[in-house]
């Protein structure tokens, strides 16, 4: 039975992740799970109804720019007043400096990290909200 199963592994065509020849609809199901989950992220975001602080780097090269104002306008959809939206220009996905889209911030982690103006507005985000909380 094992033998049997790793011989059918075994001529499977493997994926060289390079291209998509050896799966020649793989392509086609990621962009469908990626509309899927898309659709999935729109469903969620219209259930919260908490402060919400999205950010997005202008230089994310793994999420559409308008994502972010689409994740919003379903919070603020359903109700939810206190959602703020921040775009970094020059930032990346992981939220590194990224000015030219080469995903080569790691290089920069250092630096960023003891200057950074995305901890910096997440900290003042955070105890702003925890302040207004407090007051009430």
């Amino acid at each position: 039975m094992v033998s049997r199963q790793r011989e059918r592994r075994e001529q499977r065509p493997r994926h060289d992740h390079k291209s998509k020849t050896a799966y020649p609809h793989s392509h086609s199901r990621e962009i469908l799970a990626s509309c899927v989950r898309h659709r999935r992220t729109l469903e969620f975001a219209r259930r919260v109804h908490c402060p919400a602080l999205i950010l997005q780097g202008g230089m994310d090269l793994h999420v559409p720019m308008r994502s972010a104002e689409r994740i919003a306008a379903a919070m603020r959809s359903n109700g939810n007043s206190d959602v703020t939206v921040r775009i970094f220009p020059g930032v990346s996905h992981p939220m590194l400096p990224d000015p030219i889209g080469l995903s080569s911030g790691w290089v920069l982690l250092p630096a960023f990290l003891t200057s950074s103006p995305v901890l910096d507005l997440m900290a003042h985000w955070a105890a702003e909200k925890l302040r207004t909380a407090s007051l009430r």
